[in-house]
C-alpha cells in the first residue's frame, strides 16, 4: 500500500531537490508539528512509517518519497533541505535521518547508501532491501552510489528530522508540498492552453 501510494501519487515527477538528485523522481513535504495531522490525512499510507520514526523532540521535518532507477545516483551531500526557508542563514543539520526502503527490485545491482566522515573517509555502506529501515546522524555526508542494473525503480521514503530554534522554526511552513508537477500545472493554468505560450522547458519548483 505504501509503495503504491508513492508511485501513484499525483505529485510524483522530477525530484524537486537540487541537481544532485537530477536523475531521480519524487516530491517533498515540508512541515512542522502542527502539520502532522494534515500529512496523515492526505497520505494515510505513510502513517505506520511516521508513527514508527517521528521523534517527540523534533519540531520540523522534510519528507521526500524518492525513486531511483537504473543509471541513477545521488551525489555526496549533507542533508540541509530546509535551507531555502532560512536563507541567508543555514539552519542546523537534521539531527536524525530515517530512510525506509519500501520496494527494492530483486535484480537491482548497485545503489548502495554510503556515509563519509572528515576528509572524505568512507565510514560504511548499506545495501538497500525491501522493508529495511536505516537511521543515521544527519550531520554525515552520504551518497547513493550508481544503480548499475535494475528492472524497475527503487521506492523509498526519506525523512529529515530537525530541532530548530524558534527564530528558524517560525520561517518553516506548517505544511507545504513541493512538486515539479504542481509547478507545471500552475504554468499551464497561467499561460492558458495554447502550447505556443508554454515555455519549452518548464523548470521544477524552487530547489532546496
Amino acid at each position: 500500500d505504501l509503495g503504491r501510494a508513492i508511485v501513484e501519487s499525483p505529485y510524483l515527477d522530477v525530484n524537486p531537490l537540487n541537481y544532485r538528485f537530477s536523475d531521480t523522481r519524487g516530491f517533498s513535504v515540508v512541515l512542522t508539528r502542527a502539520g502532522v495531522p494534515r500529512l496523515e490525512r492526505q497520505f494515510a499510507a505513510f502513517v505506520p512509517f511516521l508513527r514508527r520514526v517521528l521523534q517527540a523532540e523534533a519540531n520540523a521535518w522534510y519528507l521526500n518519497p524518492l525513486l531511483v532507477g537504473a543509471g541513477a545516483s545521488v551525489e555526496r551531500h549533507c542533508d540541509l533541505s530546509l535551507r531555502s526557508y532560512t536563507r541567508p542563514f543555514n539552519p542546523p543539520f537534521p539531527y536524525r535521518v530515517d530512510v525506509l526502503y519500501v520496494d527494492v527490485p530483486a535484480d537491482m545491482q548497485g545503489g548502495h547508501l554510503a556515509w563519509f566522515g572528515k576528509n572524505g573517509v568512507r565510514l560504511g555502506s548499506v545495501q538497500p532491501s525491501s522493508n529495511l529501515l536505516v537511521t543515521f546522524d544527519g550531520r554525515l555526508a552520504h551518497e547513493v552510489e550508481p544503480v548499475q542494473e535494475s528492472s524497475g525503480e527503487r521506492v523509498s521514503l526519506v525523512l529529515e528530522q530537525y530541532r530548530l530554534p524558534w527564530y528558524f522554526r517560525r520561517r518553516i511552513p506548517t505544511y507545504r508540498i513541493q512538486s515539479a508537477v504542481r509547478f507545471e500545472r500552475f504554468m499551464e493554468e497561467a499561460m492558458g492552453d495554447d502550447p505556443l505560450n508554454a515555455p519549452a522547458d518548464d523548470p521544477p519548483s524552487p530547489c532546496t
